[in-house]
């Protein structure tokens, strides 16, 4: 069944994301130059990734104007990766945006009893120090090369979307 292998393929590229949550992401500046910057991510099943970025920085300026991307996630100790292209969207809703900084505060200090951030430290209309956005993917591919025959080089590739 295609849906099946489909659904088999998304589950391998969430684990690998929810694996190896620090990505590269890559926007472009004003003068269509390349910006690089490491994010912390989460995750959802349905493959959208979310981060958080300071609302006054080159990254949120390259974002608002052009919310192309590019991702790369790296696995730990591995020659395996999943790049992505897509777009970015900001979260305004203040209740998903807690969630999601509350889901990236429990990784960043390792820590899953974190009460959830407090609402006035988001309120509607007040300065925010930090934005969330949302990557929806439009391409993404899973390569792995490694391989287990020294001098045999076979990388494998996996579209998932």
């Amino acid at each position: 069944m295609p849906g099946s292998k489909q659904r088999s393929i998304n589950k391998m590229a969430w684990e690998f994301i929810a694996q190896n949550r620090a990505g590269a992401l890559a926007t472009n500046d004003a003068a269509h130059l390349p910006h690089i910057a490491l994010v912390y991510v989460v995750v959802h099943h349905d493959l959208s990734i979310y981060f958080t970025t300071r609302a006054e920085g080159r990254k949120y300026e390259n974002l608002m104007r052009d919310p192309q991307v590019a991702m790369m996630f790296a696995g730990a100790n591995s020659l395996q990766q999943l790049q992505l292209t897509g777009h970015v969207e900001q979260v305004t809703d203040l209740e998903a945006e807690l969630d999601i900084l509350h889901e990236l505060m429990k990784l960043r200090y390792a820590d899953k009893s974190l009460p959830r951030p407090q609402v006035n430290l988001l309120e509607p209309g007040v300065r925010k120090e930090y934005v969330i956005f949302k990557v929806t993917g439009d391409e993404m591919t899973y390569s792995d090369f490694e391989t287990s025959q020294v001098g045999k080089y076979k990388p494998e590739f996996i579209k998932i979307m």
